[in-house]
This record gives C-alpha cells, sequence and structure tokens, in this order.
C-alpha cells in the first residue's frame, strides 16, 4: 500500500512538472543569398598644374601632383586588375616634346576597410609615361577585390633646350583602369 501511494504521488508530481515546465523543440531552416557582381572602377584623377618654367640653357624639370584617387573591384571575381597611364607628347603648336617626357613615380596605395590586402610592390614607381598605355599598378589573379586609395603620384617632366621653345604646352593624360585577363 505504502508502494502503491508513492507511486500514485511520484505518478501526480510528474504530470505536474510536464505541465508546467514547457517542452523546447530546436527549428533550423536554410536561407541563402544571391550576390551579384559589381563594376570595376577609378575615381575621377586630376593633376595640378606644371606651372611656369623659365629656361635655362639646360636640361631641366618640372613636377606636377596627380591628386589622391580610388580603385573599386566589386567584380568579385578575384581576376585581378590593373591601372594603366598613358599620355599625348607635349605640345605647343609648332613644337613637340619626345615621347617620353613624362615620367611617373611616389605613388602609396593602400587597401580601404576589409579588401584585400595591398602590397606596394604593386605600383610600379619609375614608369616612363609615352603615348602607349603602361602598366601603372597590376594587382595579380586572386587579390585586389574592395577599394584601394592612392597618393603621394608625382609626374616629372624632361624638359630639353634642343626640343623647348617658349609658349604655354598641352598634353592629355589618360589613367585608367583594365580588368586582367585570365
Amino acid at each position: 500500500m505504502k508502494i502503491s501511494k508513492l507511486l500514485t504521488g511520484f505518478a501526480i508530481v510528474t504530470v505536474m512538472v510536464l505541465t508546467v515546465v514547457p517542452m523546447t523543440y530546436a527549428a533550423s531552416t536554410n536561407t541563402n543569398v544571391t550576390i551579384a557582381q559589381g563594376p570595376l572602377t577609378i575615381s575621377p584623377v586630376t593633376i595640378e598644374s606644371f606651372g611656369q618654367v623659365t629656361l635655362s640653357g639646360q636640361d631641366q624639370t618640372a613636377d606636377a601632383t596627380i591628386n589622391d584617387f580610388t580603385v573599386t573591384d566589386a567584380r568579385g571575381n578575384a581576376k585581378g586588375w590593373s591601372v594603366q597611364v598613358s599620355a599625348t607628347r607635349f605640345a605647343n603648336g609648332t613644337s613637340l616634346l619626345h615621347d617620353g617626357a613624362l615620367t611617373l613615380s611616389g605613388t602609396n596605395g593602400a587597401a580601404v576597410g576589409h579588401s584585400d590586402k595591398f602590397e606596394q610592390s604593386y605600383i610600379n614607381n619609375a614608369l616612363t609615361v609615352t603615348t602607349v598605355p603602361s602598366n601603372y599598378v597590376v594587382v595579380p589573379v586572386s587579390k585586389g577585390k574592395g577599394t584601394f586609395s592612392f597618393s603621394g603620384g608625382k609626374l616629372t617632366l624632361e624638359l630639353w633646350p634642343s626640343e623647348v621653345i617658349e609658349g604655354t604646352y598641352t598634353s592629355t593624360v589618360t589613367i585608367d583602369t583594365v580588368a586582367n585577363i585570365s
């Protein structure tokens, strides 16, 4: 009889506990996101004026600064990219400076935020700029995803007495991104 009362009491307590403590069930579900390819872009690049140079009868140089710019690779394909630069020959209407009179140096690059790591070795900081596009920055395959800032670029113009006459010389410098082909 004692055992019967004990079992009955245990059964009643068990029922009460099970009705007071709710049962919890874990649920899981799958979710997804579709990532669409974005563009490979470069912000507008501006170059300050070389200013005025007074001829001395000797080889001379004049410097101009490339303002800071950014490159964004939002393509999501890890194929790398390049920044290429070219320039028309400096001309004043009757006189042309030699092709390659312009050199580019001093540029620094850095990754922005959580972009891929950027290596300074990607930059060609001793670039002779000609009428043929040349690689200024080369980011290899599997690198270059995200946004990258560039600063400190300097253009140096060589002036040789044998080819300059007084006047204003003009050149069109083109700096653009190119997707690596792989």
